[in-house]
């Protein structure tokens, strides 16, 4: 179908924002709490008001209610032409409404679709027959139903009456009117301003101040018929005049726990028994085991992590103090996020981001992310008075009990947390849908994102029911599959006790893809009600990685995001392969020391300045004789593996260039704790990681 002539400039020039405005429209249709669209028990989602089902004057629902049909989001101008209601009421999923006998068509409309004006066009729409048989009795729209009368409702729901926007930081309402209007003159700007009688044209307005617009394009939410294809419609709708933007709706999920069982699974089909398995089996491999006090001095200085989730049980005690505190709190009515102390509820946005999910699933993450257990494991080390001043929790809740991840909440929460200053953004869910996702990530380059490869998908092995990873290239899985595009993310894989990745986690086929393994089976954190509980999952792998990088932001908060990554990454430690995509492990040690340099000499960590200002390596076809001399900071080189007899060295760059070769320098000399000075035969050497040199070193 071709675009329609006659779209006015106005129009055209709505276009341009029209997917600016898809993403950030979660304030149009939850901007009030009676418009909300709440899944229910059975994941289906009812617009406001909610009706009672069965009498008349009520929906009437003769079936269990359906799968959920696939979703468009339209961005819609109230003027469309009829034609354009038409078609939209043909393709939408319809639902019965029984007259009680005192309401014409044009009264019913607001009352089932929520607002005037376009809730008439579409009910006229979708009853074209009913309003024929009424002009055959002399009647129209206007005239009361009979009692009983069928009306078929079209599934559209969306903004009601006059929206409500945020706005942005700096601008004025002469901005807002050219951004959403096209800008009509004065006419346009008293419009506004007669519906924001306190507001000011000329006034430079708080940012994030709750403008309502009237009779702006509002986005609606279209659930179509069975046997459409969204991707299809989606582009057809948008072929039609009024239709400013289109979009596909897929709601991505929190990943759930996976069940293990005893004798589970891991990616080589090995099996370890759950009964005989020490819940700090991980420690070791992870390099926690190494941590000491000294390894996390942190300045003098807080930073913000945010955890995208179910929200956080707030009155467990183990949550005290790390709790970020919003600096300036919205406190007035006509700011979208009121009250938003400690984060925001992006699912209701009346309520605190509590976590009420039965499995716990965000107040356990956030445990993990601020190494609440390893403080009972290790309390030297991960002393809970020492890291509740320099990192901070900001919690935003995008999951409700039924677990599902609306991108429409997403979104806003991930560029609510760049916007409030987080450094680091921890999200443990996925999608199918890439709407605006990878847009969203990418202009937001000075924030690490640290998210979930997700669990896979329920598979028979050996006569048992598992899941069983997927690669998430191929199964379009989001955001992990854009692992190798963007350089602030990293994706994260479950790590299983024997030290390869765990049999339900997710991977990226892609070589480039930034992804690192974490613990990820039976992990023990914080859950709901002040406890400890054990899950497991990507989404317990990904928090550790998310303290990794928090940590090192709070030793130096001037490293760049992609350096963040990089560092990890690099600072990993080789796993022999078993499969395809097998990334390296975390160490937690490793890469947190930006401030220090390290030596491992067999189990012992030598902490200190590293005296060599270069080293000479050697190339895969060249002899010592022949090595470049490497200056450090002029390469940049953050670490060299030594490789045993006759086995080769890595060469590992700042930016993460590899090369393979021959480490030629034969003595390294140090200046240890204590001021003490030493030195080290690379012979007796395993692994050399050096500071950043953008980061104040530790005095040694």
């Amino acid at each position: 179908m071709t675009a329609k002539d006659g779209r006015s400039k106005q129009v055209q020039g709505l276009v341009s924002v029209g997917l600016m405005l898809i993403g950030c429209a979660y304030w149009w249709i939850y901007v009030k709490p009676g418009t909300s669209r709440l899944p229910d028990q059975h994941g289906t989602k009812h617009p406001a008001p909610e009706l009672d089902h069965g009498t008349v004057g009520r929906y009437k629902v003769d079936v269990a209610p359906p799968e959920q049909q696939p979703e468009i989001l339209i961005l819609l101008d109230p003027n469309a032409p009829p034609e354009t209601y038409k078609y939209l009421a043909s393709i939408a999923e319809g639902k019965t409404y029984l007259a009680a006998g005192n309401k014409s068509l044009t009264q019913i409309g607001p009352q089932v679709l929520g607002d005037k004006k376009t809730a008439k066009h579409l009910l006229l729409a979708g009853n074209s027959k009913l309003l024929a048989d009424l002009r055959e009795q002399g009647k129209d729209e206007h005239s009361r139903l009979a009692k009983g009368v069928a009306v078929n409702v079209p599934d559209i729901t969306g903004d009601a009456g006059t929206r409500e926007v945020l706005l942005a930081p700096g601008s004025s309402l002469r901005d807002l009117a050219e951004t959403h209007y096209g800008f009509e003159g004065e006419r346009t700007l008293n419009k506004i301003e007669s519906a924001n009688p306190s507001l000011s044209a000329a006034t430079s307005l708080h940012a994030f101040t709750a403008i309502k617009l009237p009779d702006a394009p509002m986005l609606r939410v279209l659930k179509l018929k069975k046997g459409l294809d969204p991707s299809i419609v989606r582009n057809e709708a948008a072929s039609y005049q009024g239709v400013l933007a289109s979009a596909v709706n897929e709601p991505g999920f929190l990943e759930h726990p996976v069940t293990i069982t005893r004798g589970a699974l891991t990616s080589t089909h090995s099996r370890y028994d759950l009964g005989s398995l020490d819940e700090q089996w991980f420690n070791k491999m992870v390099g926690l085991d190494k941590i000491n006090a000294k390894d996390l001095i942190l300045p003098d200085r807080s930073i913000t992590s945010a955890i995208v989730d179910s929200g956080l049980d707030l009155s467990h005690p183990a949550f005290k103090k790390n709790v970020w505190e919003n600096p300036e709190p919205s406190v007035s009515d006509q700011d979208f996020f009121k009250n938003d102390q400690h984060g925001f509820n992006f699912v209701d946005r009346t309520k605190q981001p509590v976590d009420t999910l039965e499995n716990s699933h965000g107040t356990h993450v956030a445990g993990i992310a601020s190494a609440r257990v390893l403080g009972l494991w290790l309390p030297q080390a991960f002393d809970p008075s020492t890291l509740d001043g320099h990192i901070k929790l900001m919690i935003l809740k995008v999951a409700g009990d039924t677990e599902e991840v609306d991108f429409l909440r997403a979104l806003p929460a991930m560029r609510y947390a760049v916007d409030h200053g987080a450094s680091v953004v921890s999200g443990s869910w996925t999608t199918f849908n890439d709407n605006q996702l990878l847009t969203t990530l990418m202009s937001a380059q000075h924030t690490l994102f640290v998210m979930a490869a997700g669990n896979g998908r329920k598979s028979a092995v050996n006569g048992a029911v598992v899941e069983q990873g997927v690669d998430v290239i191929k199964g379009h899985i989001y955001p992990p599959a854009y692992g190798s595009l963007l350089k602030n993310m990293i994706i994260v894989d479950a790590l299983a006790p024997d030290g390869q990745r765990a049999y339900f986690s997710n991977y990226s086929s892609d070589p480039q893809s930034a992804q690192i393994l974490a613990p990820g089976v039976q992990i023990k954190s914080t859950i709901r009600g002040g406890g400890y509980g054990f899950l497991s999952g990507t989404s317990q792998a990904t928090p550790f990685v998310t303290l990794a990088a928090s940590l090192i932001v709070a030793k130096c908060d001037q490293l760049p995001a992609n350096s963040v990554r990089q560092r990890i990454l690099n600072t990993a430690e080789y796993v022999q392969p078993s499969d395809v995509g097998t990334p390296g492990r975390l160490n937690l040690l490793k890469a947190i020391s930006v401030d220090q340099d390290l030596i491992q000499v067999k189990d012992t960590i030598i902490r200190g300045n590293v005296r060599n200002q270069a080293i000479k390596f050697a190339g895969p076809n060249e002899k010592c004789e022949q090595a470049e001399t490497r200056i450090l900071d002029e390469k940049k080189v953050q670490r060299v593996i030594v490789g045993a007899e006759g086995k080769r060295s890595v060469l590992i760059l700042q930016d993460g260039t590899r090369e393979e070769g021959t480490l030629c320098t034969q003595t390294f000399e140090y200046t240890g704790e204590a001021g003490k000075s030493g030195a080290k035969q690379s012979s007796e050497i395993q692994d050399i990681i050096w500071h950043d040199r953008r980061c104040r070193m530790r005095q040694f």
